[in-house]
């Protein structure tokens, strides 16, 4: 007599099926955000992150060089501008132009540009996840050539500094024999 041959056909628990359905549900999941991060990350390339501001302007998808004519924009009020050092009289006269006087624009932008995108992975996250639930204001830096205001004021300074004079006792045989009083002097500050 043959012999039958019967399969045991195994069913599988209920906990079995669950897991299946978390790991493929985790799976997913990750696929998803993978995705959303890829598109987040492929529309912001080269570009502000969200949250981010420069003197609380906010410039979250602008590059680089929008930023900088932006500040270079409020710069040309600066570039208008004159001031006069004045002592009795004596003057000197210096343009904003002159000076150098406003933002470091090319700072600002480079400095947006870089939240998120220096540092550790870990940092990176950090700095985007900041950006965006709390915001992130960086400060512009104002710039003015300082060491042309140092010529120009050295040189108004020639005509205001006088060094200070000690006073003069000299004795001779018990009485003074030549006196001169002592003479403030005066800088420039």
């Amino acid at each position: 007599m043959p012999k039958t041959i019967v399969k045991n056909k195994r069913k599988h628990s209920p906990l079995r099926h669950f897991s299946y359905f978390l790991l493929g549900s985790l799976m997913g999941l990750v696929a998803l955000t993978a995705f959303f991060v890829s598109q987040f990350e492929e529309k912001y390339k080269d570009r502000v992150y969200p949250g981010v501001t420069v003197g609380h302007i906010p410039f979250a998808g602008a590059q680089s060089a929008d930023i900088e004519r932006y500040w270079q924009s409020k710069n040309e009020s600066f570039q208008k501008l004159s001031f006069t050092f004045q002592y009795e009289n004596r003057s000197a006269t210096v343009s904003g132009m002159q000076l150098d006087l406003g933002y470091d624009a090319t700072l600002s932008g480079r400095q947006a540009t870089s939240i998120g995108r220096n540092g550790s992975f870990a940092s990176q996250l950090i700095q985007k996840y900041q950006g965006l639930t709390q915001g992130i204001d960086l400060k512009p830096f104002f710039r003015w050539d300082i060491q042309y205001l140092a010529n120009v004021l050295d040189e108004l300074a020639t005509g205001i500094d006088i060094e200070p004079e000690n006073a003069l006792f000299e004795f001779q045989k018990g009485r003074v024999s030549a006196f001169k009083p002592a003479k403030y002097g005066r800088m420039l500050d």
